[in-house]
C-alpha cells in the first residue's frame, strides 16, 4: 500500500504528509500485525495533529502572513477529518473519545476547505479524477462534520464511563440540538448517482445517532421529576423505533436506485444500531408483530449480505445477528440468504484457528478458517449476545463485540 510505504520507510520528513498516510490508513485492515487497524491509524494521525499544533487556530493572537490561506484551509480539513473520525469510530469501536474541543479553537469547516486544492485544475483534470458535483458533496461533508460534534456530545452523555446522570432539562436541551442538525433534502430531483448516495449516507449517519442517543433512555431516567417515568421512557423508545424504520426507508432508497455499490467501509456499522432495534422489538408483542419486526431486519440483512461482497466485516455481523435472531426465534434458519459465507460463521485469518485476538476487531476478519456457532460461548460469545439483547445500549454491543 502506498501510505504504508509513505509512512514507514523512514524517508518521508514532511510531518503533514505523514499525517496524511495515518489517517487514510485508517481505512485499511491489516492481515497480519494487530495494532494496525483503523483505531490504530486514527489515533496517530490525532497525535500528529495535536504535535503539528492544528487543534489551535493560528490565527488567534495575531496573523501570520506566512501561512497562507491554502495552508489554513488544509490544516482546518485536516484536523476535523480526525474529528469524525474520532467520533465515529468511538461508537463503532466501543472506545473512548481521543478528542476533546474545549482543547481546541480550529473554527468549524467550510465548504470552500474542500474545494481550495482544486481551483487551479483545469476542466479536464477536474472532469477525469474529480466529482463534477464536488461543491455540494463539499457540503455534505460540513453537514457530517456539524453531526458529528452532537455525537460526540451523546456519546459522553449517555456512555462515559464516569458521567454524571443528566436531567431531564439536559436531554430535551441535547434532542433540540440533534433535531435541529442540517441534512440534505432527500427529495431533490436532477442528482447524480454520488450526490444522491451521500445524500442518503449522511441521513443514515443523523438515523444512527439518534438511536444511540434515543435507546440508553428507553430504560433509563435522567434526574428529575419520575412522575411520568413510563409515558417519558415509552416515548424515548417509539423515536428509537422510528429511527431505525427510517434506517431501513434509507436502504430501501439505495437499493431501488442501485446505490450500494458506492457504500463505504463506515456503510456497514451505520446499520447496526437499526438492526439492534428491530432486534428487540422481536422479542414483544404477538406473532405478527414479531413477524414484521423480524423482517425490517431482514432487509438490513439482506443489504449486509450485499455489502459483505466487497466488506468482510458485513459477513461478521450478520453472523452475530443470526445467532442472536435464533435464540428469540429457535426455528429460525442460518442458511435464509443464500451466499458464499455462511451468515453463521465467522472467519478467522491465517489458518491458526480461533484465538482471542483474531476477534478483537471484526473489520480485522479474513478468509481463512471459519468459526461456527458452537464456538460462540468459548469466545465469550455469551457476553456478545448479552450484550446484544440488552435494551439499554448501542454501545455495550460495540465493546462486547471488540473484547472477544
Amino acid at each position: 500500500m502506498f501510505e504504508q510505504c509513505m509512512y514507514e520507510n523512514g524517508n518521508e520528513r514532511n510531518k503533514i504528509v505523514l499525517l496524511q498516510a495515518s489517517l487514510m490508513m485508517g481505512f485499511w485492515h491489516s492481515e497480519i500485525d494487530e495494532h494496525a487497524q483503523p483505531w490504530y491509524w486514527t489515533g496517530s494521525a490525532i497525535s500528529h495533529c495535536q504535535i503539528l499544533g492544528l487543534h489551535r487556530d493560528p490565527g488567534t493572537s495575531a496573523y501570520n502572513p506566512h501561512i497562507t490561506d491554502r495552508q489554513r484551509s488544509l490544516w482546518r480539513r485536516l484536523w476535523w477529518c480526525c474529528f469524525f473520525r474520532d467520533r465515529w469510530l468511538g461508537l463503532t469501536l466501543g472506545r473512548p473519545l481521543r478528542i476533546n474541543l474545549n482543547d481546541s479553537d480550529v473554527p468549524m469547516p467550510l465548504t470552500g476547505d474542500m474545494l481550495f486544492d482544486i481551483d487551479g485544475l483545469s476542466e479536464v483534470g477536474l472532469a477525469n479524477h474529480l466529482p463534477s458535483e464536488m461543491p455540494r458533496l463539499s457540503e455534505y461533508w460540513v453537514m457530517l462534520i456539524e453531526m458529528s460534534r452532537q455525537l460526540g456530545d451523546v456519546l459522553v452523555m449517555n456512555y462515559q464511563a464516569a458521567r454524571p446522570k443528566g436531567t431531564l432539562d439536559d436531554v430535551a436541551m441535547l434532542e433540540r440540538r440533534l433535531l435541529q442538525c442540517r441534512l440534505p433534502d432527500l427529495y431533490e430531483g436532477g442528482l447524480t448517482r454520488i450526490s444522491k448516495f451521500y445524500s442518503n449516507h449522511v441521513h443514515l449517519h443523523y438515523q444512527a445517532m439518534l438511536i444511540t442517543f434515543y435507546r440508553p433512555w428507553g430504560m433509563e431516567f435522567p434526574e428529575g421529576d419520575a412522575g411520568a417515568k413510563e409515558d417519558w421512557q415509552h416515548r424515548m423508545r417509539l423515536k428509537a423505533d422510528h429511527a431505525a424504520a427510517q434506517t431501513n426507508e434509507i436502504l430501501d432508497r439505495l437499493v431501488q436506485d442501485e446505490l450500494l455499490g458506492l457504500a463505504g467501509p463506515m456503510t456497514p456499522p451505520l446499520l447496526v444500531p437499526a438492526m439492534q432495534t428491530h432486534l428487540l422489538q422481536c422479542k414483544f408483542g404477538d406473532s405478527l408483530a414479531k413477524r414484521i419486526r423480524l423482517n425490517k431486519l431482514e432487509v438490513c440483512m439482506l443489504v449486509m449480505e450485499e455489502l459483505q461482497k466487497t466488506y468482510t466485516v458485513a459477513s461478521v455481523y450478520r453472523g452475530i445477528f443470526t445467532k442472536a435472531i435464533q435464540q428469540i426465534f429457535p426455528d429460525y434458519p442460518g442458511h435464509v440468504m443464500h451466499t458464499s459465507c455462511s451468515p453463521t460463521s465467522i472467519t478467522i485469518p491465517r489458518n491458526e484457528g480461533p484465538t482471542r485476538n483474531s476477534l478483537n476487531n471484526p473489520e480485522s476478519l479474513i478468509a481463512g478458517d471459519q468459526l461456527g456457532d458452537s464456538d460462540f460461548g468459548d469466545l465469550g460469545g455469551d457476553d456478545l449476545m448479552a450484550a446484544l439483547m440488552d435494551n439499554a445500549s448501542v454501545f455495550d454491543f460495540w465493546q462486547a463485540c471488540n473484547q472477544l
